[in-house]
């Protein structure tokens, strides 16, 4: 047993339950005497690394979930900041922490709904709660149904349709799904039926897993039906919550916290919550030379109207947009990998 104490297995708890890109729970425990050392664990086909934007704002998630959880308990719990590989995210804390700890029901309930949502808009008090949210330089930006939604689900098709044209990113996406009942409940990665696909769509996943399958059926159009796909839903959503802040790590951590306590805050109210990622994924590909010469202007001219869009300042970008809308579906709950598997003491 890597703890007999069970304070701070219930901080563990917490602590894993944090939101990651696929569900690649990219981090490990070290459990010390009054103190955890949160260290980053590469993952296979890792794309985003220990200073990645992804894990960044992976980080900051689980900076707001430990924040609430001081809140709700009235603990005693300090933090260090988590940016590279050398420093560890560190909670300390003196003396015991409680013996029971149960997990509020918010952090709890958070989770991923990719089907479709209701058309109805959302209340206007709720959009003004969401327009509220702020953390140091990071803040919420509302976009509602129009003109400016339906340019940035056009910027989401034209970044997916290089996205299912990466054989880097095919491979990361192939990788984390699955499909057995035994594959799901390893507690990592997409279990296949969390995505809405048609009826033999799940089998299709399967057939497409090789790269080379991929690319071929590429040639006659399939990363555009893919992208339509991906896009579409943007269309139909009541409203897109859009992160953005500072482009620097401090200011990713602080983009991640808010989005947890944004993601949180939406599901406690009923609504339905789907992260979409391709756009602040391409930005950081594009800065960093990842995105292949044939497809950096279209790229780079979708990126432009979205920070058009939203008005975005020098120094700035786009961290994580949310689809909000209320559920048409429950949709089924991403496991987490055993606490024994990712936890180590000393």
């Amino acid at each position: 047993m890597y703890t007999d104490d069970p304070g701070q297995r219930a901080l563990l708890e917490l602590l894993s339950i944090t939101p990651s890109a696929d569900n690649s729970q990219p981090w490990r425990f070290h459990v010390k005497p009054g103190r955890i050392e949160v260290r980053y664990r590469t993952v296979p086909g890792d794309v985003f690394g220990v200073g990645g934007h992804g894990s960044l704002m992976a980080f900051g998630a689980m900076r707001e979930n430990l924040a609430r959880h001081i809140r709700f308990h009235g603990l005693d719990v300090t933090l260090s900041e988590f940016l590279t590989s050398d420093t560890p995210m560190t909670l300390t804390w003196s003396g015991e922490l409680p013996a029971s700890q149960p997990l509020q029901a918010d952090i709890r309930d958070r989770h991923t709904n990719r089907f479709p949502f209701r058309r109805d808009a959302l209340p206007a008090p709720a959009v003004a709660a969401l327009r509220n949210e702020t953390l140091n330089a990071a803040r919420c930006i509302v976009m509602l149904p129009g003109d400016g939604l339906k340019r940035l689900a056009t910027a989401v098709e034209q970044c997916s349709r290089a996205r299912f044209r990466s054989h880097e990113l095919h491979d990361w996406l192939m990788g984390s799904l699955r499909f057995t009942s035994d594959e799901v409940a390893a507690g990592d990665g997409l279990d296949i039926s969390t995505l809405p696909l048609p009826p033999g769509g799940a089998q299709l996943m399967r057939w497409l897993k090789p790269w080379s399958r991929m690319s071929a059926l590429n040639g006659i159009g399939l990363y555009r039906m893919f992208a339509a796909m991906e896009a579409k839903p943007l269309l139909a959503a009541p409203a897109v919550a859009c992160i953005v802040g500072p482009d620097s790590a401090a200011g990713t951590l602080d983009a991640g916290q808010l989005a947890q306590r944004i993601w949180v805050m939406a599901n406690s109210d009923g609504f339905a919550v789907q992260p979409v990622y391709v756009l602040t994924d391409h930005r950081s590909r594009l800065t960093d030379g990842r995105v292949p010469k044939e497809w950096s202007a279209e790229i780079g001219d979708a990126l432009a109207d979205v920070d058009r869009v939203l008005n975005i300042g020098s120094g700035e970008r786009l961290h994580m947009a949310f689809r909000i809308g209320r559920p048409t579906r429950q949709a089924p709950r991403s496991r987490r990998l055993p606490l024994e598997h990712i936890v180590v003491s000393g």
